[in-house]
Parts: C-alpha cells; sequence; structure tokens
C-alpha cells in the first residue's frame, strides 16, 4: 500500500515537473513571438534565413513540436522529402491517396507525417491571419486584408487533416496538443499585437537596417570586384596587361554613399586623361598647323564620344537597387577602357610626321606613274599625291610637279608655278642638272612673256595700238603717255591709264576724270610728269 502511494506521489511529482517545463518551454516560444522577426520566420514556409534563423515547412514543424513534446506529450515526426522545397508537393500527393484510401488507418507513420507537414503550415497561416504585415511588412493595407482572409480559410482544413491522419487512441493526443498549443498563442494575440511586436520593431528595424547596409557594402563589392575583372579583361584583349589604376579607391568598403570612392577615382581618371593628352600632343611633334588642326579635331570628337559611351554603359550597367553615385564606378573604368584604346589605335597606326606623309605620298606617285600609262584620270591622281607631297616639304615631290608643269611650253601660269617649286629645291638642295636642264627649259618662255607684259612694253603696245585715240578717254590717255616719264611707277600708271580707256562698258565721262584727275595727279606727286 505504501510502494502505491511513494508511486503515486512520485508521478505526481514527475506530472508537475513536467507541466512546469512544458510551461517554460512554451513561455520561451511566445516570447519568441514577440520578436518580429519570429513572424517573418514561422509565417514562412520556404526555405530562408530570418536574421540568423533558419527556416522551413520541416524546421519550423520540428521547432513547433519540440515545444509540444516538452510538455510531455509523444510527438511523432516523419518528412516525405529531404528537400524542404519538395515538401508541399509530396505531402499533397499522400494526402489524397490517404482521403480516396477507405482502408485507411492512422498510425504513427501518418500521424508524424502530418505533424512535419502541418504544423508548421497551420501556424503559418495563422500568423498570416492575425498579423499578415508582421509576416510580410511590405504588403499594403488591402493586400493585408486579402492575405489574412485567405489565411483563416486554409486554417480549418488543414486541422482537419491533422485530426485525420492523427485519429487513433494512441496519438489523438497530438492534436489535442497542437490545439492547446494554438489557443495559449490565440490568448497571447492581443499582448503580442498591441504590446510585444511593437516594442521590438524598433529594434528588428534598427537590425535589419544595420544588416541591409552591410549587404549593401558586401554586394557592392562585388560588383566593385566583377566590374575591375570585366575592365582589366578588356584592356588584355588589347594588348595591355597592368594593375588596376583604381586600386586605391577601393579600400573605401565602408563608405554607402560611393562618395569617397568616386572622388578617387575621378581623381584616378583625371591623372589618366592628363597623361594621355600630353601622349597626344607628343605624338604631334612634326606636324604641321594645318593638318595639327584636323587631328586634333578629330581628337576632341572622340573625347566627345567616348563621354557618350561610357554614360550609355552606366545607364545599362545599373542595378536597381543602385544610385547614380554608386554606379559611377561604370563610367570610371569604362572611360579608362576607352583612353587605353585609343592610344592602343595610335600605337599601332602612328601619326605621321610631315617628312614620312610627305614621302609617302611620293612613293604612292611614283608607283601610280611607273604601273600606268598615265591616262586623264591616273594623271589628275599622279598630279593630287605630288601636290600634297610638294605642300608637306617633300624635295623629290617639288621637282617633279615643276617637271610636270613645265610639260606645257605655252602654259605660262603652269611655268611659273614650276619656277617656284625649282626655286624652293634649289634654295634646299642646292642646284643639280636636273634643276639647269629644267630651268634652261622654261626661262625662254617666261622671259618672252614677262618682258611682253612688262609695264614699259605694254605701254608701248598700248600707244601704238590706239593711234590718235578713238575718244576723249583714249586720247587723254594718249596725252598723259606723252607727258609721263619713262620706268618704274610712271609705266605702271601710264598703263592704268590705257586700261581704262579701253574698258568700253564705263562711261566715257567717267573714264575721262579717272585719267585726267585720279591717275594724272597721283603721277605729278611721284613726279613722273615732265
Amino acid at each position: 500500500m505504501i510502494r502505491k502511494i511513494l508511486l503515486a506521489a512520485f508521478t505526481l511529482v514527475a506530472t508537475q515537473q513536467a507541466v512546469a517545463k512544458g510551461e517554460e518551454e512554451m513561455a520561451s516560444f511566445v516570447s519568441f513571438l514577440t520578436e518580429p522577426a519570429a513572424w517573418r520566420s514561422l509565417g514562412t514556409l520556404d526555405p530562408g534565413v530570418e536574421q540568423g534563423v533558419p527556416h522551413d515547412v520541416y524546421r519550423n514543424s520540428a521547432v513547433i513540436a519540440a515545444t509540444i513534446a516538452k510538455q510531455g506529450v509523444n510527438v511523432p515526426y516523419t518528412r516525405l522529402a529531404t528537400d524542404p522545397q519538395q515538401a508541399r508537393e509530396m505531402f499533397k500527393s499522400y494526402l489524397t491517396s490517404v482521403i480516396g484510401d477507405k482502408n485507411f488507418k492512422a498510425d504513427e507513420k501518418s500521424c508524424g507525417i502530418g505533424v512535419a507537414h502541418l504544423y508548421s503550415g497551420i501556424l503559418a497561416q495563422y500568423l498570416r491571419s492575425r498579423g499578415p504585415k508582421w509576416v510580410n511588412p511590405g504588403l499594403s493595407d488591402q493586400a493585408a486584408i486579402e492575405a489574412a482572409s485567405t489565411a483563416a480559410g486554409l486554417i480549418l482544413p488543414a486541422r482537419q487533416a491533422l485530426a485525420t491522419l492523427c485519429d487513433t487512441w494512441r496519438y489523438r493526443e497530438v492534436a489535442r496538443a497542437y490545439d492547446a498549443f494554438l489557443k495559449r498563442i490565440d490568448g497571447e494575440m492581443p499582448y503580442l499585437l498591441n504590446q510585444g511586436l511593437p516594442i521590438s520593431k524598433v529594434r528588428d528595424d534598427k537590425i535589419l537596417a544595420e544588416k541591409a547596409a552591410s549587404d549593401q557594402l558586401v554586394v557592392a563589392g562585388e560588383r566593385s570586384l566583377e566590374r575591375r575583372n570585366n575592365m582589366l579583361t578588356e584592356l588584355s584583349s588589347i594588348g595591355l596587361k597592368i594593375a588596376d589604376p583604381y586600386a586605391a579607391c577601393m579600400d573605401y568598403k565602408s563608405d554607402p554613399t560611393a562618395l569617397q570612392k568616386n572622388q578617387c577615382m575621378s581623381n584616378a581618371l583625371n591623372a589618366e586623361q592628363i597623361r594621355h593628352t600630353t601622349s597626344f600632343k607628343a605624338s604631334l611633334a612634326g606636324v604641321s598647323k594645318s593638318r595639327t588642326q584636323e587631328i586634333v579635331s578629330k581628337h576632341e570628337s572622340f573625347n566627345s564620344q567616348y563621354y557618350g559611351i561610357c554614360n550609355k554603359a552606366q545607364a545599362a550597367g545599373k542595378s536597381p537597387d543602385e544610385s547614380e553615385q554608386q554606379s559611377s564606378e561604370i563610367f570610371y573604368r569604362c572611360a579608362f577602357v576607352q583612353l587605353r584604346k585609343n592610344e592602343a589605335e595610335r600605337a599601332r597606326t602612328p601619326i605621321k610626321t610631315d617628312v614620312q606623309l610627305g614621302a609617302d605620298l611620293y612613293t604612292q606617285s611614283q608607283t601610280l606613274r611607273v604601273a600606268n600609262e598615265l591616262t586623264d584620270e591616273s594623271r589628275t591622281m599622279y598630279l593630287s599625291l605630288l601636290q600634297q607631297s610638294s605642300e608637306l616639304g617633300n624635295m623629290d615631290a617639288k621637282l617633279a610637279l615643276a617637271t610636270a608643269n613645265a610639260a606645257d611650253l605655252s602654259d605660262i601660269k603652269s611655268l611659273d608655278m614650276a619656277e617656284r617649286l625649282l626655286n624652293q629645291v634649289e634654295q634646299a638642295r642646292g642646284t643639280s642638272t636636273e634643276t639647269v636642264e629644267l630651268r634652261n627649259k622654261i626661262s625662254g618662255p617666261l622671259q618672252e612673256y614677262r618682258f611682253a607684259h612688262s609695264p614699259a612694253q605694254l605701254r608701248k603696245t598700248h600707244h601704238a595700238s590706239m593711234a590718235s585715240g578713238s575718244d576723249d578717254a583714249e586720247r587723254a590717255a594718249l596725252a598723259m603717255d606723252d607727258m609721263s616719264r619713262a620706268g618704274g611707277m610712271c609705266d605702271n600708271l601710264v598703263v592704268q591709264a590705257y586700261g581704262y580707256a579701253a574698258n568700253k562698258n564705263m562711261d566715257e565721262n567717267i573714264r575721262v576724270i579717272i585719267i585726267t584727275d585720279k591717275l594724272i595727279g597721283a603721277a605729278a606727286k611721284i613726279g613722273c610728269i615732265r
């Protein structure tokens, strides 16, 4: 009898201890629900981590089962899938087969499957029905109302499914214990929703903000590394293997606005632009002003183009969660690549000096002349090449062009050009057999022309052609000729008078006035009138 009393006493004490332990575990769970992160974690069945707390359908069910088991309830637990992502579909198939099986009888396995798949689902829907915005803070008011209504409608079918899977004298206690668990949480809801959760929200928001900022810096670092690698790969494709020119700027890891980083990159790009400009100017040595203007104009066009290219690259590469400031790295890296590409292109096809280009053009002209019997078209091209080469100071081209201009001895304009080219060649090189022969060839026709068109000769020619004069203007010109001394400016003024006298398109009186007033007056001032 005493033994039975002692056994009953020990059983009572053990039961009281189990109840106390279960109450402590339940209180701990309720305390956990004062954290907004707990609602997001327990209200979400998809695998993930919420502020360091991993969650999925199986993890969440296991937490609830452990809380209930601490109250002395034997809670079975059976997973259908190793991957939580597949749990929902596999449980749906299992439940469909159970409902369709008239001979189904609940057992430990079926109840364990119900626990593993429904504990978390029922609680998630319950939390969504009571506080949808705590589970999903991004919901609008209308969306929250709809989410709560949908969740509330899913709770009863899920609880009925759990009761079906645990419908045996041995495991009905599992379903009843879960009902008690939900009732306890329901009793705590006024406190949780009105006091517990709001109190924890400030701290939770701070933690989330710090985590978001930390995550943002990590993501920014990863993006920066990717952009660095892309830049170096692009430079490598044109044969440039260099260290990251912006490496020092990557040390600003605790700079969420990227202000300091961008200032550093801007300074680095400015230094590169100065180096690039200095290199470009050095490449213009030995280039004439006229050519320099054209080359500089093209280079300025490149500067405008690469800014546009890199602005577009920044707009295209900017991530949705990045500000303009944070995505500026794309522009800076793109600009560096464009500058180095331009420099590499200049290295492949360097700007030729006037001497080099003149020699090339002369060589082209001679190749054309040797390879072809010059037609009108090829001759035009040949002369154009010689002209360009000559303008760049190539003496061989000047001599060849002088020879070409001396071909027609009746073309005084071409002969005059040939003489000027010969003068330049002889001034630079001195005389040679070739230049002497060419000068002898053109000197006769030029001298004849110049003599015939000299002021003294023209004065005689006009005087003879006008005889006694056909009008007052011609007579005035003849009179001026008779009274003027010979030579120099006197001859020039008389020739001008003959020119006006012969211009029948001008009124006679006007011609007379010009000759008698202006030209004779001018001749008198310089002592030409005898």
